[in-house]
Order: C-alpha cells, then sequence, then structure tokens
C-alpha cells in the first residue's frame, strides 16, 4: 500500500469519527437533563452501561439520629457506665450491667438491646478509637447491626454531633483534657476563681465556650459527674437528674 493511500484511509477514519461525534453532540443538545433525569435510557441508547452505586446499608439521616439518641442516654448514665467498663475483664463483665432503662422504643439495637452487642462493644471499647470518650462510643454503636462498629465509627467521625456535652460528661471531659483546669476548678471558691480557671483553656470545643460564657453553672456540672455507686450497677434513669 502506497504512502498516500495510507493517508487516504487515515483521513477516511477520521472522518467518519467526526461524523459520528457531531451526530453525538446533536443529539446531546436535543436533550434537557435536570438533576433528577433518568439517565439510564440515554445510556442504554448509547450503547454504554450506567453503573449503579451501592445503596448504603444505612441512610445517613437513619444513623445521625440513632446517634443523637445513643448520646443523650449514654451521657446521662456515663459516670456510672464509665465504671462498670473499666471494671470489666470480658465482654461478660458487662453483661446485664449496660441497661437504660425507661427509654423509648427506638430503631437502634444498641440501645434497645445493649446484650446483643456485647461483642462489638468489648472489642471497640478495647480499640483505641474509644478513648474514654462517650461521643466515640455512640458512634461506633449507632450502625448497628447494618455496618460494622469500625464502619459506623467512621461514619460518625465524618458528622460529629452538634449536640453541648450532657452536664455529667463535663467532669470526665476536664479530667481526659483538661486535667489542671479541672484541679484549679475542684479548689475554687469564689466566681472569679472559677472564671480565672475557665479562661486558662484554649479550646474552640463548643461546651467549653458555653461555660466560659456562663460560668455559674461548671460546679454543679461537675457535681453531676461524680458517680452515684461504687459497684458497677446502673442506676435507674430518673436518678441520674
Amino acid at each position: 500500500m502506497s504512502a498516500k493511500s495510507k493517508v487516504e484511509k487515515s483521513v477516511e477514519v477520521l472522518t467518519q469519527k467526526f461524523v459520528e461525534l457531531e451526530n453525538r453532540i446533536s443529539k446531546l443538545e436535543s436533550k434537557r437533563f435536570d438533576f433528577d433525569t433518568d439517565l439510564s435510557a440515554f445510556y442504554e441508547d448509547e450503547g454504554l452501561k450506567l453503573k449503579k452505586g451501592r445503596k448504603p446499608r444505612i441512610r445517613l439521616e437513619e444513623y445521625l439520629e440513632r446517634r443523637e439518641y445513643i448520646i443523650n442516654i449514654v451521657e446521662w448514665h456515663w459516670p456510672e457506665l464509665a465504671l462498670v467498663i473499666k471494671k470489666a475483664r470480658k465482654s461478660e463483665d458487662l453483661r446485664d450491667k449496660i441497661v437504660f432503662p425507661g427509654i423509648n422504643p427506638h430503631t437502634s439495637k444498641f440501645a434497645m438491646y445493649p446484650n446483643d452487642c456485647l461483642k462489638e462493644l468489648w472489642a471497640f471499647v478495647n480499640s483505641n478509637r474509644f478513648r474514654g470518650n462517650p461521643r466515640n462510643m455512640a458512634n461506633a454503636m449507632a450502625g448497628l447491626p447494618e455496618v460494622s462498629w469500625k464502619r459506623s465509627f467512621d461514619i460518625g467521625s465524618m458528622n460529629p454531633s452538634p449536640m453541648l456535652l450532657h452536664n455529667r460528661v463535663i467532669r470526665d471531659y476536664m479530667k481526659r483534657h483538661h486535667p489542671e483546669r479541672l484541679k484549679d476548678l475542684l479548689k475554687a471558691k469564689t466566681q472569679p476563681e472559677i472564671k480565672k480557671a475557665l479562661n486558662k483553656i484554649r479550646s474552640k470545643n463548643r461546651t467549653i465556650l458555653f461555660l466560659k460564657k456562663y460560668p455559674g453553672q461548671i460546679m454543679d456540672m461537675l457535681e453531676q459527674g461524680k458517680s452515684k455507686i461504687e459497684q458497677p450497677n446502673l442506676p435507674e434513669a430518673g436518678d441520674a437528674k
């Protein structure tokens, strides 16, 4: 085949592809696609396969609603619940110890049937994701049973709760994050001393900012953060007021 015929052949191929491309562009311009348009028919006309994304095992809205619910009940009982977890040496030590009496029926498996989640809970509290943080626990348990506790934790971490910390976890939060300031607060006798201790905290945490604005509430919160029990049994919901 001569060099000229090779060039002519290439031109013919390119011309054909150009015509096909023009036709496809014209076809696209004749259609209108909205955000909610079903593109499956168009893809089939073009001889293409529409790759469908995997349906999530749990909708984000439901996950977040569960997580906020768990945060409320876990933080309400946190001084006692933290003691239960600390004393446990195996998952069975938690059986019948983690209960949330008086709660309303809910879609959260952990909230309704915590004994059925002991395997996942034990794996979580013995991981580096727990760190003694009740919010982390809520993140890990909210997705059960649809997803693993690790996947649940990741979802929650990417969508942090906007809620202020419950009064009964303030003492534990201060102990974990600002132990020196907690010591200052426990020694404080006057409002100026309380304000001075709070103002030393360098944090953008919404609860800390709230406390700086309303320092008169911190001492009552610290008192509420004391465990009401010495043995690892949780109180009734009404006892945690």
